[in-house]
């Protein structure tokens, strides 16, 4: 979440100091990381900022569930669907343009689950700090946090923010397209692993100019390499 928020932000250079062995979950949502930065402040610089554009298709299968990165002229599209047997999840789709959208039903959707998988997470070593504060619980048809939820895509808004956040662990801005079927952390990062196993796979570029903000790149200067 803290990587998404980063992203969304254009945050290229950090220095990020934990005293544990995770970030902080907060409220299960990028919201109070952007907040918080915001309050912080950002500084421009004239750094290059490096960007990624991607050659051709490559793509991670585990039995219906997939994902793959495409060539695209000049935006990162995201296309995400989720697929619950759970009637309130159900199926959800959604589609931004990273660079172009308003995003924030996406800063703002929350990490979810299944009331019946609590105590599997716990069993496992997860969600160990786990509560209606950081999190949205669904129970059969019904939704147990009492504020309800943030936006009518949020459980699959909430997936597209993981992969925000996951594909910017490459360390690049990345001008692609993103398709995914009930992904998560791990198809991500598996595709992330095969895509720099080919330098084929991709071009890497550097954008400058005093104009620049830290990392949203406008459209002029994603053409001239495009």
């Amino acid at each position: 979440h803290l990587m998404g928020a980063m992203y969304i932000l254009g945050v290229d250079n950090a220095l990020i100091e934990l005293t544990s062995q995770e970030v902080p979950i907060m409220d299960g949502s990028a919201r109070d990381f952007i907040k918080l930065i915001l309050e912080t402040g950002l500084k421009l610089s004239q750094a290059p900022i490096k960007l990624i554009k991607i050659n051709k298709k490559v793509s991670i299968n585990e039995g219906s569930k997939f994902i793959k990165i495409d060539k695209s002229n000049v935006s990162l599209d995201i296309s995400f669907e989720i697929k619950y047997s759970n009637s309130l999840i159900g199926n959800q789709k959604n589609k931004i343009n990273v660079y172009e959208d308003d995003l924030t039903d996406i800063c703002n959707s929350r990490t979810f689950c299944l009331f019946e998988d609590i105590d599997k997470l716990k069993q496992i070593g997860l969600a160990k700090g786990g509560s209606l504060d950081n999190a949205v619980v669904v129970k059969e048809g019904e939704v147990l946090n009492s504020d309800g939820l943030r936006n009518e895509l949020e459980f699959v808004n909430h997936k597209i923010l993981d992969c925000i956040g996951d594909i910017y662990l490459s360390g690049y801005k990345i001008i692609g397209s993103i398709e995914c079927s009930q992904g998560g952390h791990s198809l991500t990062n598996q595709l992330l692993r095969e895509l720099f196993q080919d330098k084929s796979n991709f071009s890497i570029f550097e954008v400058s100019g005093k104009n620049l903000p830290t990392t949203f790149v406008n459209k002029s200067q994603l053409k001239s390499i495009a």
